[in-house]
């Protein structure tokens, strides 16, 4: 019984709302009747008053603008730290615990009346990383770095001359890093370099060796791939001072690599 009265009741408010005869009205019976806001009518719009947004006071003005200027401060510390702090891998760094080599070069060592013979057997490995002096130099993706690059050759296992380091290649380097992130055709170009770079094993006469020379380096990837190449210019010096003559006849001019 009750839900027949409330069906009886709603069928004549709903004859009442079809008996309006303006049709905003009419609608608005509607409305209430499904229990939807009321839309204001078009004659009362006028009337409505929108209160004004009050005006912060000037100490939380303060304050907010003190809050934005501590957190500039800590993004550009932050910033700087990265720029004279951010030591980086540059080459390769690895560790071979065991190598061998048939061909070793005994020779420096016989005409300077050495008695040590180094074992075919030893332990190779290479230390290189890179610290930038400064970043996005101009704001352009162009940054100056200074590189350091050392790769030994440590004779663990010749126990019968104290287990010596056979020879050590020091590779300091100064140059410019551009990393456009250019694509073309699928390739992305990563990087390039140039760099003013030295080798020497830091020995004295009759075993010193040092060379220096131009370096060009692109970087290149596709997809999953990465090629690089990277060439050289030997810069000329004084033939009297000169303990390394052939040393582009082994170290060629360039190198590929992935």
């Amino acid at each position: 019984m009750p839900a027949l009265v409330q069906a009886t009741e709603l069928g004549e408010a709903l004859a009442e709302c079809a008996a309006v005869v303006e049709a905003e009205a009419r609608l608005r019976c509607y409305d209430r009747l499904a229990g939807k806001p009321q839309a204001i009518p078009s004659d009362d719009v006028h009337a409505l008053q929108i209160d004004p947004v009050p005006a912060k006071p000037a100490a939380a003005s303060s304050q907010e603008t003190a809050v934005a200027g501590s957190i500039a401060n800590a993004m550009q510390i932050t910033k700087i730290g990265k720029r004279l702090l951010g030591i980086r891998p540059y080459k390769r760094n690895y560790i071979l615990p065991v190598t061998y080599n048939d061909r070793v070069n005994h020779q420096p060592f016989d005409d300077a009346g050495d008695q040590f013979h180094p074992d075919e057997t030893e332990i190779k490995f290479q230390l290189s990383a890179q610290l930038p002096v400064w970043e996005n130099i101009l704001d352009q993706q162009l940054d100056l770095y200074f590189g350091y690059t050392q790769l030994s050759f440590f004779q663990a296992y010749n126990s019968e001359y104290s287990a010596p380091f056979r020879d050590t290649s020091y590779e300091p380097e100064l140059g410019l890093h551009w990393h456009p992130d250019l694509v073309f055709k699928d390739w992305r170009l990563e990087s390039a370099r140039i760099a003013l770079n030295h080798q020497s094993n830091g020995r004295s006469e009759p075993f010193s060796r040092s060379w220096n020379r131009l370096i060009g380096e692109i970087q290149t990837s596709r997809g999953d791939f990465g090629l690089g190449l990277r060439v050289w210019k030997r810069l000329p010096e004084n033939s009297d001072e000169d303990d390394n003559p052939d040393i582009t006849h082994y170290m060629g001019h360039g190198e590929l690599f992935t």
